[in-house]
C-alpha cells in the first residue's frame, strides 16, 4: 500500500474512533442498580445493589487485573479476579460491600453504589486507562430502574425493564403515564351513578376490571366512556401507553349499603365457594334476625358508617381458590402465603383517606383453627406490591405515620365468633391503651368495619405490630439495629442479648455490680409497668406467650416489653396473676429482680404508688374511664358485627349489642 494511501487510511481509523467511542473499547458497564428492592437477589438472598460488564467484542474477554471503584481518586479499589465473559456476553457483578473475589462463585464488590448518583469506572488493568465511566456521575435513581447504555454503547438511559446480565430492553423508558383521575370518589352510595376514568396523557389505554381482579395490559376492559353503577362495586384501573410506563393501578370501592345489610352467599359470584378451609362451611351472610330487627332497622345503616371503612380487594383467587387462596389454607404461615391486595381506608370523620397497593396474610396462632371464619389478617408494605411504607396517619392519637406492616386484629379471644358470651372487643385495646397511660410507649389501635372484595367482613381493629420497624419509628434508627421477640422467639436480628440477659437475671441480684450489669440489657422502670399492668388486668393468657420485647443493638439499651393479645384480661375481678413465673420469659427476669434485688422493691413500690394512687393510670376511676371511651368508639359499630357473626358457630339467637354487648359492659363497669 503506498504511504501516502496508508496515512489516509490511518486517519480515517483516527477519525472514526473520534466519532464513535465505543469502537476502540472492549468492556462496559451497560447497566447499573443502585436501589435494588425487587429486581434479583444475590447468592445470598439480599436485594443488593448491582452492575454487570458487556464484552463488546466477539473475542472471549479476561477481566484479570481490571479494576472497579467509585472514586475518582481511587482507581484501583477493586481488582478483578481471573474471569472470562465470552464473545458478546455479559457479567453481573454485585455491589453489595461484601468483597468477594472468588471467580467460580458470584463476584461482590468492597462498595455499595449510591441511588444519589456517584461516579463509577471500569479500569483497565495498567489502574490509570478508563475503559469505561460515568461520569462525573450517574444520574440518582429510583427504586427498581435500572440505567445504563443504549444499544449504541454511548447514550445514557434509564430502564423501566431492568436485565442483569443480560441485553438492555429498550421498549419502554422511565416516563410515566400521568395519574388516573375517577369521577367520582370511593364512599358509600344509595342510588345508581357513572364513573367516567381518565388520564391527561395523550393516546394512553385505560384498562379496568369490576370482578376484584388486577387490571394489566392484557386483562380488563378496555375504557370506551363512562361505567354504570348500581351495586356494590370495586373499581381497579391502570393506563398503558406504548413507550411510557404505568403508574400501578389504583383501586376504588364504592359500597351501597341496601346490597350489605342483605349480603348472602346467593348474592355472590359463582367464584366464591360454598366451602373454607378444611370443608368448613362458608359464612357471607349478614343475619336477616339482626337486620330486621325493629331495634337495629332502623339504625343498621348509619352503624355501618360509625366508624371508619377499610376496603381489601383481591383476585378472588387469592382469597378463596382451593390451591392458592389465603383463606383456605389459614394455617399456612410465611411469604409463600402472602397475596396482592389493595388496600383503602376512608369514611373517617375528619376526611383523611388512603389507597395503597400492599401484601396480606392470614395473622396469628391459635385464631387460625379451621372452625372459625372471621380470621386476624396482616397488611405488608413491601415493594413487590407496592410502596414500602404506609405513609399515612393511621391512627391519630399517635406521632408516628409510616408503616411496614399493620396487624387487623379479629378479636378471636374475645368475640362473638369464637363463641364468648362476654364478649367485648376492647380488652386489648384497654391494656395498650393503658401502656401507654402509664408513660410507656405500646402499639396504637383503631376500629373499622372491614369489606373483602366489598363484602362485610365485620368488625376489625388495626394495630401496631411491636416489631423492628416499630421500633425503629418510635425510638429511632434503622430497623436493622434493632433485637426483637415474640414470645421468645426472634422477630428481628437475634436471640444473643437476651440470653445474656436471662444470664445476668440469674446471678446474685443483690450484689450492686450484677444488678448494674443487668440494667445494661433491660429498661427496668418499662418491666416494672408491664408487670403492673399485667396483673391488675389479671392477664390469664400470659406470659408463657402473648408478649413483645425489643432493645436497639448498642450498649446500654434495654429491653422493652410490650403488650400483646390481653384479650383475657379484665374478666376476673378475683384472679391473682402476681405469682406468675415462666422459663425465659418477662416473669423470669421480674421474679429473680423481686426476690433479691432491694433496689428494684424499692422501685417497684414507687411505680406502684404512682399508678395505683393519686389520679394514677391504674386508678378505677381513670381505669374505666379509659375502657368506656373506646366502648363509645364502637357503640353503634358493634351492631354490623353482631350481624355478620354474632350468629358463627350454629347459634339459633345472635349475640347482639342490646343483649349481649351492654349487658358484659355494664358489668365491666362495677368490675372496677
Amino acid at each position: 500500500m503506498p504511504s501516502n494511501l496508508k496515512a489516509s487510511v490511518l486517519a480515517l481509523g483516527t477519525v472514526a474512533l473520534l466519532c464513535n467511542p465505543a469502537a476502540s473499547r472492549a468492556a462496559f458497564i451497560t447497566e447499573l442498580m443502585a436501589s435494588n428492592d425487587t429486581v434479583v437477589a444475590d447468592d445470598d438472598g439480599d436485594f443488593s445493589d448491582w452492575l454487570e460488564i458487556h464484552n463488546e467484542t466477539a473475542a472471549t474477554l479476561d477481566l484479570g487485573g481490571y479494576y472497579l471503584t467509585d472514586d475518582p481518586a481511587d482507581l484501583i479499589k477493586w481488582r478483578f479476579p481471573s474471569v472470562t465473559i465470552a464473545g458478546g456476553g455479559y457479567l453481573l457483578v454485585w455491589a453489595s460491600d461484601k468483597n468477594r473475589t472468588n471467580p467460580a462463585a458470584p463476584l461482590h464488590l468492597s462498595f455499595k453504589l449510591s441511588a444519589t448518583g456517584e461516579y463509577l469506572a471500569l479500569v483497565e488493568p495498567d489502574g490509570a486507562t478508563i475503559a469505561h465511566a460515568y461520569a462525573p456521575t450517574f444520574p440518582a435513581q429510583e427504586t427498581d430502574l435500572s440505567h445504563g447504555l443504549a444499544a449504541d454503547l454511548v447514550t445514557e438511559r434509564c430502564f423501566s425493564n431492568p436485565t442483569p446480565g443480560a441485553i438492555n430492553d429498550e421498549t419502554i423508558g422511565c416516563g410515566l403515564i400521568e395519574a388516573l383521575t375517577f369521577s367520582v370518589e370511593r364512599g358509600f352510595f344509595s342510588g345508581p351513578f357513572t364513573l367516567a376514568l381518565s388520564t391527561p396523557t395523550p393516546g394512553a389505554l385505560i384498562r379496568y376490571t369490576t370482578d376484584a381482579s388486577e387490571p394489566s395490559a392484557t386483562h380488563g376492559t378496555v375504557y370506551g366512556g363512562p361505567i354504570p353503577l348500581s351495586t356494590t362495586t370495586a373499581v381497579r384501573a391502570m393506563a398503558f401507553g406504548p413507550t411510557l410506563r404505568s403508574l400501578p393501578s389504583v383501586t376504588h370501592t364504592y359500597l351501597f349499603l341496601d346490597d350489605v345489610i342483605r349480603q348472602s352467599e346467593i348474592t355472590l359470584p359463582p367464584e366464591y365457594p360454598d366451602k373454607w378451609t378444611a370443608g368448613t362451611g362458608a359464612d357471607y351472610d349478614m343475619d336477616p334476625t339482626v337486620v330486621e330487627d325493629p331495634a337495629y332497622s332502623d339504625t343498621i345503616k348509619d352503624d355501618l358508617r360509625a366508624i371508619p371503612t377499610m376496603s381489601i380487594v383481591t383476585d378472588v383467587a387469592n382469597l378463596f381458590d382451593p390451591s392458592i387462596g389465603i383463606y383456605q389454607h389459614v394455617t399456612s404461615k410465611g411469604e409463600a402465603w402472602e397475596r396482592p391486595v389493595s388496600m383503602e381506608f376512608f369514611d373517617r370523620e375528619d376526611g383523611e383517606e388512603a389507597q395503597i397497593n400492599c401484601g396480606l396474610r392470614i395473622q396469628g396462632a391459635q385464631s387460625r383453627e379451621n372452625s372459625l371464619r372471621k380470621h386476624n389478617l396482616r397488611l405488608l408494605f413491601k415493594g413487590i406490591y407496592g410502596p414500602t411504607k404506609l405513609e399515612f396517619a393511621l391512627f391519630p392519637d399517635s406521632g408516628v405515620d409510616r408503616f411496614d406492616t399493620v396487624v387487623l386484629t379479629a378479636g378471636h379471644g374475645n368475640s362473638w365468633q369464637g363463641g364468648f358470651a362476654r364478649a367485648l372487643y376492647l380488652r386489648d385495646t384497654w391494656a395498650k391503651d393503658t401502656q401507654l397511660e402509664m408513660g410507656q410507649v405500646a402499639s396504637h389501635s383503631t376500629y373499622v368495619h372491614l369489606y373483602l372484595n366489598g363484602i362485610y367482613w365485620g368488625l376489625y381493629r388495626p394495630t401496631e405490630r411491636p416489631t423492628g420497624a416499630f421500633m425503629a419509628e418510635h425510638f429511632g434508627g434503622d430497623k436493622e439495629d434493632y433485637d426483637t421477640l415474640r414470645s421468645n422467639k426472634v422477630s428481628d436480628g437475634d436471640k444473643q442479648s437476651w440470653d445474656t440477659l436471662q444470664e445476668l437475671a440469674n446471678q446474685p441480684l443483690d450484689v450492686p455490680a450484677n444488678y448494674a450489669a443487668l440494667l445494661e440489657y433491660l429498661d427496668v422502670e418499662n418491666l416494672i409497668d408491664y408487670m403492673l399492668l399485667n396483673f391488675y388486668a389479671s392477664n390469664a393468657d400470659w406470659d408463657f406467650h402473648n408478649w413483645y420485647a425489643g432493645r436497639k443493638r448498642e450498649p446500654g439499651a434495654g429491653y422493652r416489653f410490650f403488650s400483646w393479645d390481653a384479650e383475657d384480661t379484665l374478666g376476673n375481678v378475683k384472679g391473682n396473676r402476681t405469682g406468675v413465673k415462666f422459663f425465659d420469659d418477662p416473669s423470669d427476669v421480674y421474679n429473680s429482680l423481686r426476690r433479691e434485688s432491694r433496689e428494684f422493691q424499692v422501685l417497684f413500690g414507687d411505680h406502684a404508688h404512682r399508678h395505683l394512687f393519686n389520679e394514677g393510670a391504674l386508678t378505677p376511676d381513670n381505669a374505666l374511664d379509659r375502657l368506656l371511651r373506646r366502648a363509645a368508639e364502637i357503640d353503634r359499630a358493634i351492631v354490623g358485627e353482631s350481624a355478620r357473626w354474632g350468629d358463627n358457630r350454629g347459634r339459633d339467637i345472635p349475640f347482639t349489642r342490646d343483649v349481649d354487648w351492654i349487658k358484659e359492659l355494664n358489668w365491666q363497669r362495677l368490675s372496677f
